[in-house]
């Protein structure tokens, strides 16, 4: 994971299975914002996701378009950890799916917006109630690690674009999928959109964005793709012949 004292912006990042003891996918000491991240699958004591703790002065870090899923901490806070002086600020976030959400130490709190988070009701500041929601609900295979979000998912449109401190012009999501598709962003990393279908390309060439969800048809079952840059289908072109 990242661990320090700085104060960047990190955006359009992923956090995997990281192992610490605390904060196994981030620690931090110090003021920052991360942006359209994902957290997953991270393990800690506490603070299986992220963690802030400054032992001299408060902190304000912002977590905006996250999702965490499958995060775990032994003994508190699977997806957010505040251990001491921070003051964090959640936006248009997923937190789901996880050991658990968030622990808030002493003199330490997590100011929530658009969110949907894991054990929390409230409905203050356009959060959503966790109540009853399970990760099949909002992603399309929990399972199987998919965690874009499915057709009907909650998180769908109900973001806030005053809140989001990106450029809503230019800013892709963790897909590299325009962000937002529509006239509001969604919550989490991933914005809801259904991937392009190019079909009748019988010897043409296209392009496309490494990590970027796409579907080939080929009515006639009978094309062959090649990568005419390299052979692992990373991004690039490609010939359908």
């Amino acid at each position: 994971g990242i661990g320090g004292v700085a104060t960047p912006v990190i955006s359009n990042i992923t956090f995997i299975q990281n192992v610490g003891t605390l904060g196994a996918g981030m620690w931090s000491g110090n003021n920052f914002t991360i942006r359209n991240a994902v957290f997953i699958g991270n393990r800690a004591s506490n603070g299986g996701g992220i963690g802030f703790n400054n032992n001299a002065s408060t902190v304000y870090p912002v977590i905006e378009n996250a999702t965490f899923v499958g995060n775990y901490a032994a003994t508190s806070g699977g997806a957010i950890y505040n251990l001491k002086n921070a003051q964090t600020t959640l936006k248009n976030s997923v937190i789901i799916g996880n050991k658990s959400g968030i622990f808030n130490g002493t003199g330490t709190a997590t100011d929530v917006h658009n969110s949907l988070v894991q054990d929390l009701s409230n409905t203050d500041q356009g959060n959503l109630d966790a109540t009853n929601v399970q990760p099949e609900d909002v992603f399309i295979d929990f399972a199987h690690g998919n965690y874009r979000l499915k057709h009907g998912s909650p998180a769908i449109d109900k973001g806030s674009n005053s809140i989001y401190t990106g450029n809503l012009q230019t800013d892709l999501d963790v897909s590299r999928f325009k962000r937002p598709m529509g006239s509001r962003i969604d919550m989490g990393a991933y914005e809801y959109g259904i991937p392009p279908v190019i079909s009748h390309l019988d010897g043409d060439i296209f392009s496309y964005i490494q990590g970027g969800p796409i579907q080939i048809l080929d009515q006639n079952q009978d094309a062959e793709v090649s990568d005419m840059d390299s052979p692992d289908f990373d991004g690039g072109h490609l010939r359908v012949h």
